[in-house]
C-alpha cells in the first residue's frame, strides 16, 4: 500500500549556492511532516556532511560522479547534466513507482528545467529561462517558489506572475548568522 504523507522530491544544482537553501527548504518541509527526498549530482551527494537530518537522500549522474573539475567546459557541462541526469532522473522515479513511492511534488531549480520534462513524462506530478515559461505554460496557475519574502518584493512578483503563475517567497533561505552549525550541504570548508 503507498504512503499518503506529502512526499516531495527536491531536485537541486550540485553547487553550494544551490544546495544549502534547498536544504534549508527541506529541512523546514520535514519539521511540518512533509517526507522530503533531497537529490543532486552523485558526486556533490558524497560530499554532504549530514546526513541524519530526517531527509532521504538520492543521486543522479551529471557525467563527472567522480567530481566536476574547473577545466571542463561549462556549455559541455550542461548538456551533460541534462543527458545523464534526465536519464538517472528516470529510472530513479520508475523505482519509486515500482517501491509505492508516489511523489506528490517535485521542486527543482531554474538551471535543470529537464525535470520537469521527466517529471511530466513520468508521474502525474509537476538548459534556459524560456524552457521554463514553455513547460509552466503548460499547467494551470503553477506555483513558483522563490527565495525571497513577499513583504520585500511583492511588487515585482505580482507583475512577473501577471495573473498566469502563482509565485510564492519562502525566503530568505539563507543560514541565520546566529546558528552555528551548517545545513550541511558546504562543499568548502570555512575556518
Amino acid at each position: 500500500m503507498a504512503n499518503l504523507q506529502t512526499q516531495i522530491l527536491l531536485v537541486t544544482f550540485p553547487v553550494q549556492g544551490h544546495i544549502n537553501p534547498s536544504l534549508q527548504f527541506a529541512k523546514r518541509l520535514v519539521n511540518l511532516g512533509v517526507h522530503v527526498t533531497f537529490m543532486t549530482a552523485t558526486s556533490t551527494i558524497r560530499r554532504i556532511m549530514n546526513k541524519n537530518d530526517g531527509l532521504s537522500y538520492a543521486s543522479f549522474s551529471d557525467g563527472y560522479d567522480d567530481g566536476f573539475h574547473l577545466s571542463i567546459d561549462i556549455n559541455h557541462y550542461m548538456a551533460e547534466i541534462k543527458r545523464c541526469g534526465s536519464q538517472s532522473l528516470r529510472e530513479f522515479l520508475s523505482q519509486s513507482i515500482d517501491q509505492g513511492t508516489n511523489f506528490t511534488s517535485i521542486v527543482y531549480c531554474t538551471l535543470l528545467p529537464w525535470v520537469a520534462t521527466v517529471a511530466h513524462s513520468n508521474v502525474n506530478t509537476i538548459s534556459t529561462f524560456k524552457e521554463h515559461i514553455e513547460i509552466l505554460d503548460q499547467e494551470t496557475n503553477p506555483r513558483i517558489l522563490v527565495n525571497t519574502l513577499d513583504e520585500l518584493e511583492s511588487e515585482p512578483m505580482k507583475a512577473i506572475g501577471n495573473g498566469n503563475y502563482n509565485i510564492v517567497g519562502i525566503g530568505p533561505l539563507i543560514r541565520n548568522p546566529t546558528e552555528k552549525t551548517s545545513y550541511g550541504g558546504d562543499l568548502i570548508k570555512s575556518d
